[in-house]
């Protein structure tokens, strides 16, 4: 919120709703809805708008502007807007969702309540390029003639509220209630409500958004009478003085739960919140919900007394339940008709538990950008990231009959979009809003709760008699930088930087794997890489790296043989937030956990997804020479108990656990006083622990290295190869010296004058002697490597390995082994050679 284009002030707000309002003409829209959350400015921009469109107004086209008449949640507008009340075209709210709270932000929701579609969104565009400051027209809220303003509000109007001189009585409109009735309607078991509804125990935090209200409102109305709010969070105050800068108020972030328990606790005494059974949060827009559960007894020394749930698991435990419940009423006789959507990030787990009841998992992913609308492989079963892309499939869905039971996020958004809308409504009966609602999802889980209650049992137990049904997927969201974001130019770069990066790794991961060679990360072996690339690039996006990110894949043991790697259930997706300037880290671990060490082995699964996660950020970061963010990363380490020298450990599978080293780990991983015994062996096997006769190829890339990426197709089918050890030796500074010093004078090795130069600038600009792990030491390397071959290279003093060559060959040849030289762009037609 500053002065200047690129931020939100009174100039930018009126030029974009001068915009939109001329769009709004064009499009024959005559009504928008307005409102505000407890952001900085917020109600005052909220009048402003309302002041712009009564501005716009000319005879033969009239705006009626509704204006809610204080901070209310944003699915309450988009609720709002489908209602008969209403009928608005357009809506629009102040906010910045989740952000920190420097941020302020403009919504704009269609007729249905959905965001905008991305055609909409370039056609609001346009209009709003095109507007000039000349083109402000405004006219005060006293100004607007009888019926252009219309108060949105609850049961009775405000006793300290300015309404603007307008008539109450018939310019009114009690929305509060309108939403509270519309969310009482999917409370499926109510005799369950009224059994323990009361015996149920609920602390909320608001976090000092618009939820303050509405989530203590709904669980009134339903009878929930042991509710306990925190006051510190729960005044309106968009500086969210419980945030540290750059800090988000997230319900679902670690930073957030930690705040809500400290103050309920400072608030209402430790007992209290022992005695909790649940403890809900929304975001400052209240859309997104975080719900924090207590912790059985017996797994306390593992979890602690609380845990903040992921969205993942929240999700899943829902849409469990409601599924259960509606099989027990006889309310999904034909299952098949029924589906779930979820963003491709989101864990799992959830298409897993449906498939428990019949229900599919569905959705669309097509990239925008293909002429031939190219699928990915999870096209038919996902959807992009975004609200958005869930309600346009549902949308298509209802028309071929079937039945959305639930649209989720792994950020906390979730809703419910049912299926065939009757004629003269805009909503579906058994649908609710087509965004998420955090208000929603929070009163659902407190019924959930009830069930539990009902049950003596508790959410977290109940969580792990799914997981006995449907495996254990661990799952952690990391952003990078964990606090503020990639600021200005510098940032921005930065950024780009990381997005290359793990490009490169991408095609280093598919090549070395299809060679039999190894690709770590975090520890851990990749077996492939994907891109996820929908088309859709904003001033947010690089436009050079797939929008929705790259995944790579790890060893699976439940994978059966021949089956491609992307089934693989042990993944990590690198993808640039869409509402941030972050990278954020989503990773899955799958285990099949037994009853009797169910707690030991969620437990372990969860340290590694999250531990993963930040590797791989350290890792990404050390290959691009970032620095100065990974401090940060090991004190989050060190905060979760991780040694920051080897903070991953082995995946658990349905079996045997998988091994992060195969058999072709990076050779560079055998310290050479390990194998001594092997003295007078060939260097390849002193090196490398691979035994000559097993060797038939070894490639040398010009610079005298052992190849690492080869384009090996042709070669392998026209000679029928099937054993290649495309290897690499790049030593520590240490293995470096003791290899020279055995090996030096002797034939078989390419120690040439290039490589000594190539060891010496390394270690000199890299640091590597001091590289506390493989994965450090291998992108340290190739980053000064690469920077060294082009100088080199450019200065013409640079020779390829061939005039050295004679040696080697000669050694090779006689353990059987034949040798190919591949060089840059000509490594096609020396492979034909």
């Amino acid at each position: 919120i500053l002065k200047g284009p690129n931020s939100i002030n009174d100039i930018v707000l009126l030029r974009y709703t001068t915009g939109v309002a001329r769009y709004a003409k064009q499009k024959g829209v005559h009504k928008v809805a307005i409102g505000y959350d407890s952001r900085i400015a917020g109600e005052q921009f909220a009048e402003m708008i309302a002041q712009c469109f009564i501005g716009q107004s000319v005879p033969e086209h009239k705006f009626i502007t509704y204006l809610f008449d204080e901070a209310s949640p944003f699915p309450e507008l988009s609720f709002g807007l489908t209602t008969k009340a209403l009928r608005a075209d357009l809506g629009i709210l102040i906010s910045a969702s989740h952000n920190p709270s420097d941020y302020n932000g403009y919504k704009i929701t269609d007729y249905t309540g959905s965001q905008l579609s991305q055609r909409m969104k370039n056609e609001v565009k346009v209009a709003i390029e095109a507007t000039k400051m000349a083109d402000i027209e405004l006219k005060s809220l006293e100004e607007a003639e009888e019926g252009q303003l219309i108060w949105l509000g609850g049961r009775e109007p405000l006793s300290d509220k300015d309404y603007k001189g307008v008539d109450l009585n018939k310019y009114f409109i009690d929305m509060h209630t309108l939403h509270v009735e519309q969310v009482k309607k999917f409370i499926l078991d109510k005799e369950l409500i009224v059994r323990q509804a009361r015996n149920i125990k609920i602390g909320f935090s608001a976090f000092n958004g618009a939820g303050y209200k509405a989530v203590p409102r709904l669980l009134k109305e339903l009878g929930f009478s042991n509710v306990k709010v925190i006051s510190k969070l729960q005044e309106l105050d968009g500086l969210f003085p419980a945030f540290g800068w750059g800090e988000q108020p997230d319900p679902g972030d670690s930073i957030s739960a930690d705040i809500a328990v400290r103050e309920f606790i400072a608030e209402h005494g430790q007992a209290a919140f022992d005695e909790l059974d649940i403890l809900i949060g929304t975001d400052p827009d209240a859309d997104r919900m975080g719900l924090i559960v207590k912790v059985p007894q017996g797994q306390q020394a593992l979890f602690g007394k609380y845990r903040l749930l992921s969205a993942n698991d929240a999700w899943t435990l829902l849409i469990w339940y409601r599924l259960m419940k509606k099989k027990e009423l006889g309310l999904l006789d034909n299952p098949e008709n029924h589906y779930i959507t979820f963003s491709h990030v989101t864990t799992d787990a959830l298409e897993a538990t449906v498939c428990l009841f019949g229900v599919r998992s569905l959705g669309e992913m097509y990239d925008k950008d293909d002429k031939e609308e190219r699928g990915h492989y999870l096209d038919g079963k996902r959807s992009w990231v975004g609200f958005t892309y869930i309600a346009d499939f549902a949308n298509k869905m209802r028309a071929k009959g079937f039945i959305n039971e639930a649209g989720a996020e792994e950020s906390n958004g979730f809703s419910i979009l049912g299926g065939k809308i009757r004629e003269g409504k805009v909503l579906s009966d058994d649908g609710h809003v087509n965004d998420k609602d955090g208000t929603f999802a929070g009163l659902l889980l407190a019924e959930v709760a009830c069930y539990a209650k009902d049950k003596n049992t508790s959410i977290f137990e109940l969580l792990d008699n799914i997981y006995l049904q449907t495996g254990h997927y661990a799952t952690a969201n990391k952003p990078l930088p964990r606090v503020g974001s990639f600021e200005g130019a510098e940032g921005i770069t930065e950024k780009i930087n990381l997005l290359k990066k793990t490009q490169e790794w991408m095609i280093q991961a598919n090549e070395r794997w299809a060679y039999r060679d190894s690709f770590i990360l975090g520890g851990q072996k990749v077996i492939g890489a994907l891109e996820f690339k929908s088309g859709r690039y904003d001033e947010q996006h690089y436009p050079g790296f797939p929008d929705e990110g790259i995944r790579f894949f790890f060893e699976d043991s439940t994978l059966e043989d021949g089956e491609s790697f992307y089934k693989s259930k042990n993944f990590i997706t690198i993808r640039p937030s869409g509402t941030s300037q972050t990278i954020r880290f989503y990773t899955q671990i799958f285990s099949r956990p037994s009853k009797d060490k169910i707690a030991e082995q969620k437990y372990r699964n969860f340290r590694l997804a999250e531990s993963l996660a930040l590797t791989t950020q350290k890792e990404l970061l050390l290959a691009t020479g970032l620095t100065k963010y990974i401090p940060n990363i090991e004190e989050q380490l060190e905060k979760e108990g991780f040694d920051i020298n080897n903070p991953t450990g082995e995946f658990i599978s349905s079996s045997s656990p998988v091994e992060a080293k195969g058999n072709n780990y990076m050779p560079y991983d055998i310290p050479l006083e390990e194998n001594k015994d092997r003295k007078n062996s060939s260097p390849i096997e002193r090196i490398t622990g691979v035994q000559p006769e097993n060797v038939k190829v070894v490639v040398f890339d010009w610079d005298g290295t052992i190849s690492q990426a080869v384009p090996w197709v042709k070669l392998m089918t026209k000679m029928a190869l099937s054993e290649i050890y495309p290897g690499s030796v790049q030593l520590s500074k240490k293995q470096y010296n003791q290899v020279e010093s055995k090996i030096k004078g002797t034939a078989g090795w390419p120690i040439t004058k290039q490589m000594q130069l190539i060891r010496k600038l390394v270690i000199k600009r890299g640091g590597i002697a001091e590289a506390k792990t493989v994965s450090e030491y291998q992108t340290i390397y190739y980053s000064q490597r690469d920077k060294f071959l082009r100088k080199a290279r450019n200065s013409k003093n640079w020779q390829p390995l061939l005039p050295y060559i004679k040696k080697i060959i000669i050694d090779l040849h006689q353990n059987g082994i034949d040798l190919y030289v591949l060089s840059g762009k000509r490594r096609d037609k020396l492979a034909e050679e």
